[in-house]
């Protein structure tokens, strides 16, 4: 995944901080409307109401926001921020409701708690299997190279192809002079260099490797092809499994081009 893609979700976690921070203003000033001097937090109930509304909003924040992030790194940031927001909306009614009369804070609460649960199970549904079933996923039958071309990446983001068009998946390909023969030696030199690979093909023009992650083992299938006409390493770098990788295979295949030049 592209580091931009996680810009909704983190505009949702500003919008919800802020939120918070709204309604640590308005319990100050509750406080000078109500003459309820601190540490005191009874006495009136006008300001009884905003300063749970405060609390309770805290006390949801701690949840939400791991949630939020959660949701949006394992199954679609896009979503995760349309349910942040939907979480602002409710969080914000509660405040709003809570602050007229106790009983109209129901509405509110109930929107941005079910929002907090559909993010925390839509998260458990898509990571629980990867769990079970082994992070590493299975070995890919369908990568090669087929009349000069590699496989096409998927529609999710968690791939990147010097043969792609469009402006997510495409990368450069790595460039070379002289020996084509030394260019491959130099890429197998690149991958053997970094921590977790295990080159599984590397015949003619072609290079395939596996890269295993510290964390939970993922495996990415990493190709190579060299062009000999045009002097270049056609590559492409994809996750087997999930739909975000934090930008993980744009990053490798830049490393192994920083140390290929």
């Amino acid at each position: 995944m592209d580091i931009k893609t996680l810009a909704y979700p983190a505009i949702a976690t500003i919008g919800a901080l802020l939120v918070y921070f709204g309604l640590g203003l308005s319990v100050g000033a509750a406080r000078f409307k109500y003459k309820i001097s601190p540490p005191q937090t009874t006495g009136n109930e006008d300001f009884e109401r905003v300063y749970r509304a405060h609390q309770n909003t805290l006390e949801q924040i701690v949840i939400f926001l791991p949630a939020l992030w959660l949701f949006s790194i394992f199954v679609n940031p896009n979503w995760g921020a349309i349910l942040g927001a939907v979480w602002i909306v409710g969080r914000i009614a509660y405040a709003w409701g809570y602050s007229v009369e106790a009983n109209k804070r129901f509405i509110g609460f109930a929107i941005s708690t079910l929002t907090t649960l559909v993010l925390i199970f839509g998260t458990l549904f898509n990571i629980v299997p990867m769990a079970l079933f082994s992070f590493s996923g299975t070995r890919p039958t369908n990568i090669g190279v087929t009349d000069g071309k590699l496989l096409a990446c998927p529609d999710s983001p968690n791939c990147v192809s010097s043969q792609s068009t469009d402006a997510e998946h495409k990368i450069s390909p790595l460039t070379y002079t002289g020996d084509p023969a030394k260019a491959l030696e130099n890429v197998k030199a690149a991958i053997a260099s970094m921590p977790r690979t295990k080159i599984i093909t590397a015949e003619g023009n072609y290079i395939y490797a596996e890269f295993t992650s510290s964390l939970m083992g993922y495996v990415d299938d990493v190709e190579f092809f060299l062009n000999a006409d045009k002097n270049i390493i056609e590559v492409r770098s994809a996750s087997r499994l999930g739909k975000s990788d934090l930008g993980v295979n744009r990053d490798r295949i830049e490393a192994i081009r920083a140390k290929f030049a």
